[in-house]
């Protein structure tokens, strides 16, 4: 279907001369929630309340980023969609980001850590191949909130990682995107598996700190118990095998 400049001005906002977006998105969205003419995604409410309209992405990008998640779309096809209708790629990855509920601040800090800038080294046509790469480098990743547990367990992981002396950058990228995303069993089970570097590492830290939070895990239960709880026992028999001063490790404060 060709959709018209003018129909593709209201639906996802235009940027005339200037620079002045004209917005109406942001009101549209809001009746829609309350009328519940459909299901609203989890955070995205939330989300949009605390933007403040932010890096000058209009309301009406991320209500049609909403629309299109709401109905099943991948947010790669989503950002390729924005994308290519706007001409402003890292707009349309801000739009998309928002509308799947990851709060404005988190989404300025990743586009502070080079993320956004991903989307200027693309070309048109290549709309979808950029957003595969947002979303490798963890861009559309949506953050779990924790528990108390789930926090120390985190920070007991974050230690063993940094006692670890080193990893390669697509390992720190998966460990990175699996903490946003709260997968904290993934994180115990990779490093469990893998012996510190001889050179750099602290191992008594290291087993110390995986086995502290294989404990937790195991105590929190879960469908992965039986894979928690062999990893764990390997992890013991390694901090057997270098001892420490017998204390528990060292927990780092939350941010």
């Amino acid at each position: 279907m060709t959709v018209s400049r003018s129909e593709e001005a209201q639906t996802v906002g235009e940027r005339p001369p200037g620079g002045v977006v004209q917005t109406g998105g942001r009101d549209r969205w809001r009746s829609r929630a309350a009328r519940g003419s459909r299901p609203v995604r989890a955070g995205w409410v939330g989300a949009m309340d605390a933007w403040d309209g932010t890096a000058g992405v209009d309301g009406a990008s991320p209500t049609l980023a909403h629309e299109r998640l709401e109905a099943g779309c991948a947010p790669v096809a989503v950002f390729a969609e924005l994308a290519a209708r706007t001409g402003d790629w890292p707009l349309s990855a801000w739009a998309v980001c928002l509308a799947l509920g990851i709060p404005a601040p988190d989404v300025a800090g990743r586009f502070a850590r080079g993320m956004g800038g991903i989307a200027t080294e693309f070309h048109p046509g290549e709309e979808e191949l950029c957003g595969e790469v947002l979303e490798t480098v963890g861009l559309f990743d949506v953050p779990r909130p924790l528990d108390e547990r789930g926090t120390e367990i985190a920070c007991l992981l974050t230690t063993a990682a940094g006692a670890l002396g080193g990893m390669p950058s697509g390992r720190a990228l998966t460990l990175s995107r699996r903490h946003v995303r709260g997968e904290l069993t993934a994180m115990f089970l990779s490093p469990a598996r893998t012996p510190p570097r001889r050179e750099r590492a602290r191992p008594a830290e290291y087993w110390a700190a995986l086995s502290a939070a294989g404990d937790l895990l195991l105590q929190a239960g879960g469908e992965e118990g039986r894979e928690v709880e062999r990893a764990l026992q390997e992890c013991r028999r390694h901090a057997a095998e270098h001892p420490s001063n017998g204390e528990r490790p060292v927990v780092p404060e939350a941010d």
